[in-house]
């Protein structure tokens, strides 16, 4: 969504209006696409998936190839990072054709997507597909270097795993199938594992320092203006005055930005929308029909890792991710009007 910092009151006003409206559209239009089925819309998420995957694999390649990368610190662990040409370069070219953050919420999303569809697959070539598209966005995701974004996948994977499990009698999984997608979600976390442990449970000093110097501003702001915030966008214009060594940086974490901007009434409204979410998938799952299930399903594990990822990150802000959250959502909310399991319909 949109954010105008040090913007006219009148144009934050109106780019509030056009995030709103914009949603509402959004949600208006999947609720309704919900009605023949969500196999269409899974199969959107996959494509688009499939294709964020290949661009950030390509970006990963040619800032490789030219010696450069998004977060030196982090690739410069398996890469020599970039030279003093190459930086140059970088900053001549505008930085990476992809914000890493971002495209790791979205790919975090698409994991638990791809590995319901590839439980659900049937045929051979089918399945082989659908796990080489479940890889590609692993290792696409990883090579972001988004810890947040590792950690939301590591959630939405588990939900999604731990799911089937407990539902593979009703859904009519092959227990071999699951066995072979719960020790891929473990084989993708062990890079993941490596590079913390080669890196240092602390990571980046510098990113965590201004984590904390930002929730703590934020927290000071929220003390001050419980109720009402301190208004859209007004958080980085007013950290100065409560932390002068604050990173000049919006809070990494959407609950606090929320609290601190919009107040009370708006952490409270963020809340329902997430739970309103949850309720949809899990409504969804309780219809049984195999592709409303797994739909369900797969959105549980996709609303787990964005709920846990939105402690640590403000990318879920990006439209990007906002607008594939609400498609989600409100897929799974229109499920509920579709007719019942025993209607002869899907």
């Amino acid at each position: 969504m949109l954010s105008l910092y040090h913007a006219p009151r009148p144009a934050i006003t109106l780019s509030a209006l056009v995030d709103v409206g914009r949603l509402f559209l959004v949600y208006v239009l999947f609720r309704e696409l919900a009605g023949v089925g969500p196999r269409g819309v899974a199969a959107g998420l996959l494509a688009v998936g499939a294709a964020q995957s290949a661009l950030c694999l390509l970006e990963f390649g040619l800032q490789h190839n030219l010696g450069l990368w998004e977060k030196p610190g982090w690739g410069g662990f398996i890469f020599s990072g970039a030279t003093p040409e190459a930086a140059r370069l970088l900053i001549a070219r505008g930085g990476g054709t992809f914000e890493p953050n971002v495209t790791a919420q979205f790919l975090q999303i698409v994991l638990p997507f791809a590995a319901a569809a590839y439980l659900a697959a049937a045929g051979r070539a089918r399945r082989l597909g659908l796990f080489a598209l479940l890889a590609a966005a692993a290792l696409a995701l990883f090579v972001t270097f988004s810890r947040g974004g590792w950690l939301g996948a590591a959630a939405g994977l588990a939900v999604l795993i731990g799911g089937a499990w407990l539902n593979r009698k009703t859904l009519g999984l092959a227990t071999g199938r699951l066995t072979a997608l719960t020790a891929a979600g473990a084989v993708i976390l062990v890079p993941v594992v490596a590079v913390i442990l080669a890196r240092g449970v602390g990571g980046d000093q510098l990113s965590a320092t201004s984590r904390l110097a930002d929730w703590k501003t934020a927290l000071a702001m929220i003390r001050d203006h419980p109720l009402l915030g301190v208004g859209k966008g007004n958080f980085l214009a007013l950290a100065p005055l409560y932390n002068p060594w604050a990173m000049a940086y919006p809070v990494h974490n959407i609950y606090l930005l929320f609290w601190a901007e919009a107040g009370l009434g708006g952490l409270l409204a963020l809340v329902a929308i997430l739970l309103g979410a949850f309720r949809a998938a899990a409504r969804a799952l309780a219809r049984r029909t195999a592709a409303e299930a797994l739909f369900g399903l797969a959105a549980l594990g996709a609303f787990a890792g964005l709920a846990i990822r939105m402690f640590i990150s403000m990318s879920f802000v990006h439209p990007f991710v906002s607008l594939t959250f609400v498609a989600l959502a409100a897929t799974a909310a229109g499920l509920s009007r579709r007719p019942g399991p025993n209607s002869g319909n899907e």
